[in-house]
């Protein structure tokens, strides 16, 4: 009904039915909010754009474009509980698990380690000890376990449990070292590979999709084939996880070149390809307009996806504001 009465140019008929989406519970809930946002700031509607205004979700995509600040808390302002104490001296005062995990860690002894904590996450999320599962997602997190811990700690937030150590917990930044050298050597955000990541694998570095995309950064084999060319050199093993990263930013780093620093646009090459999103981009009824952009993008998947990675990158950044200057301090507090 939008489509044809904006077809139509029928704008002021279209808002309230924009209104009305936002109100419900549709997947197009915050994509109707600010396309009345849009529409009723062009025509005047002061009262429909404060309608719309507050029908936009708090942190997402939409909130930011419109420059919300995201929903991960400040880390300068926000109370964490772990204090000064060592993350391995903290996991063995809170569960005994994390004591003997970190003692078959000292024995190289990573799986069977990880395998003690997977069990002792998963009575710790039956008997609702948030502060043993804080405790046990980071002991997993600092064995390179990314998968699960960030699924626990996401239900955490679900359920209301907002602290600094959760949010970090859920936006983790996975393999540190790998990707900030990645990320220097290719000249790319580092929070924005993260992002990435968060969204394609969910940190799995087996995953391997419908369209046989894999690993980490999920890159199909022939773009795989075609950044090896890139990079000088033969297609590496791509469930490695230091050969995915790098592949992977090496693509961000030429997408970014593609579209003259555009994250916006990055992001959203990266799931539909660069030639996708230059039709729409530079189509006669879009003309460079972000705002039309957003509307018109037809592919639901690309859509979603440009929104879910854009919120990654915003909290990724203010999780963990010295990525800006290439470091991580803030993983240590």
């Amino acid at each position: 009904a939008s489509g044809i009465l904006e077809g139509r140019d029928r704008y002021a008929e279209a808002v309230p039915v924009y209104l009305r989406l936002a109100a419900g519970q549709s997947v197009y809930a915050d994509d109707a909010a600010y396309r009345a946002y849009v529409l009723a700031s062009r025509l005047g509607d002061e009262e429909a754009v404060d309608q719309a205004r507050e029908l936009v979700p708090h942190g997402s995509f939409f909130a930011l474009v419109l420059g919300d600040p995201p929903a991960a808390p400040d880390p300068a302002t926000a109370v964490s509980p772990t204090g000064q104490v060592s993350k391995e001296d903290q996991a063995v005062a809170s569960h005994a698990a994390l004591g003997l995990a970190f003692a078959l860690m000292a024995v190289h002894e990573r799986d069977a380690a990880v395998g003690e904590l997977m069990f002792a996450l998963r009575e710790a999320e039956r008997s609702r000890d948030v502060d043993a599962v804080l405790d046990i997602a980071e002991g997993l997190q600092s064995m390179d376990e990314y998968r699960q811990s960030v699924r626990a700690a996401r239900e955490l937030l679900s359920a209301g449990v907002a602290d600094l150590r959760a949010w970090r917990l859920a936006y983790p930044p996975a393999w540190p070292e790998t990707v900030l050298s990645a990320a220097e050597v290719s000249g790319v955000d580092p929070a924005l590979i993260w992002a990435v990541m968060r969204q394609e694998s969910a940190f799995s570095e087996v995953a391997v999709s419908v369209a046989n995309a894999q690993g980490l950064m999920q890159v199909v084999p022939s773009t795989w084939d075609w950044i090896a060319e890139l990079r000088r050199e033969d297609p590496r093993d791509p469930f490695d996880v230091t050969a995915n990263i790098q592949y992977g930013a090496t693509y961000l780093a030429w997408l970014m070149n593609y579209w003259d620093d555009d994250v916006e646009l990055v992001i959203a090459s990266y799931n539909g390809g660069q030639g996708y999103v230059r039709r729409i981009f530079e189509a006669d009824f879009v003309a460079g307009d972000k705002d039309e952009f957003y509307r018109e993008i037809d592919r639901s998947e690309t859509r979603e996806y440009l929104q879910r990675v854009y919120e990654n990158l915003a909290v990724y950044r203010t999780l963990y504001p010295t990525l800006a200057d290439g470091t991580l301090a803030e993983a240590a507090d």
